[in-house]
């Protein structure tokens, strides 16, 4: 039941709530139920995992992994893909070949 967990949240970023990092318990586990002529078993599950989710107005310090004229790769440590766009980014900024 981890793997399925793990592979449904883990790493993805869910609305409202933040980025997943990790499973971290389950609180509770229901009763499992077997549906007629489908042979599976059903069980809900409560759990908890723990999520990233900055402040609006947080600062947060992360390394320019790559650059490029669409924008920054950041890394954080523990999370390598934020993208910043570059009509995000703070007035006055250009990208400079040299």
């Amino acid at each position: 039941m981890i793997e399925e967990i793990e592979s449904k949240y883990l790493n993805r970023v869910i609305p409202d709530v933040g980025l997943c990092i990790s499973f971290f318990d389950f609180v509770n586990i229901g009763d499992p139920y077997v549906y007629p002529s489908e042979g599976a078993v059903h069980q809900l599950a409560r759990f908890r995992l723990i999520v990233y989710r900055p402040f609006p107005t947080e600062i947060c310090v992360g390394t320019i992994v790559d650059c490029n004229s669409e924008g920054l790769k950041v890394s954080m440590g523990f999370f390598d893909n934020i993208i910043i766009p570059s009509n995000l980014l703070q007035s006055p900024s250009t990208y400079n070949v040299r």
